[in-house]
């Protein structure tokens, strides 16, 4: 141990290889017992085995974790709640604008997902947040037979799937603002419908209704397109003119008109004309 200390904590190879040159006097075996010195200063995290396990069905494991939006949402959300089932690593996300309703928006999850799977959520995995571990979001786990894993405080790899989704959703939504793919096989048992699949942030035409216009006004005005509006058969549109969101269901889609915009390398727009179907 003297080599050691005088060599600064050198490693046991280190002195391995100084002794058969012959360079360390008196010294024919090197045997390290415990040093408190190194490892106080030399401590690493311990690694992580790759997990290769997943769950065997739908609806087994939920990776579920929140985060905070660096811009609040133009309906006033500031966090983000993302859920992922371990098996078909099918991904859902809501907006909310405090951590107090992430309990709320857990049971409206639970409830839309087992009914729509005639399955029960099984395990939940999240890590030590405040919003986790409220008293009664455990005890409402524990009324319906959800076991809860934790990971460790300071530790987001052991919660690693919804971490690494955080980095993947911020990716696509990069991208996304700088000019939509899901994971249905699994989760429905059939190929997914691209076919109203659209450019994210594209010009749309809107159709005026009959009330907002005269018989020799424009019958419609150009909007932006955002998404796919919930539980009605229409498109969530941005109106640059009255500074809101709409949804409107009569629409023509100019997705080219935006990569022209882009490429600068077309003369001519393809319209695709789109309706939703009644």
């Amino acid at each position: 141990m003297m080599w050691h200390h005088r060599l600064g904590h050198m490693f046991k190879q280190g002195l391995k290889v100084l002794m058969e040159r012959n360079l360390l006097p008196g010294l024919k075996e090197v045997s390290l017992t415990f040093c408190e010195h190194c490892v106080i200063s030399k401590q690493h995290k311990l690694k992580f085995a790759r997990v290769t396990t997943k769950g065997k069905h739908i609806l087994d494991l939920i990776h579920f974790n929140v985060w905070e939006s660096l811009e609040i949402s133009m309906e006033g959300a500031k966090y983000f709640v993302s859920f992922i089932d371990d098996y078909s690593r099918r991904l859902w996300v809501y907006p909310i604008k405090t951590k107090s309703s992430v309990f709320s928006q857990f049971k409206e999850f639970k409830a839309q997902v087992e009914l729509e799977t005639g399955r029960k959520i099984k395990c939940l995995r999240t890590d030590n947040g405040g919003e986790y571990v409220d008293g009664e979001f455990l005890a409402f786990c524990k009324q319906e037979g959800i076991v809860r894993q934790f990971s460790v405080p300071h530790t987001p790899q052991q919660n690693g799937v919804a971490e690494r989704m955080n980095r993947t959703l911020l990716e696509r939504i990069r991208a996304m603002l700088r000019i939509v793919e899901t994971l249905m096989e699994m989760w429905k048992g059939k190929l997914v419908d691209y076919f109203s699949l659209h450019l994210f942030g594209c010009p749309v035409y809107v159709m005026y209704n009959s009330q907002e216009r005269t018989k020799l006004d424009p019958k419609s005005r150009k909007c932006i397109f955002l998404g796919y509006a919930d539980n009605v058969k229409g498109y969530r549109l941005w109106d640059p003119t009255a500074h809101k969101v709409i949804v409107s269901r009569n629409v023509v889609f100019a997705e080219n008109e935006l990569q022209n915009e882009q490429t600068n390398n077309s003369t001519t727009t393809s319209i695709i004309i789109m309706h939703i179907q009644d």
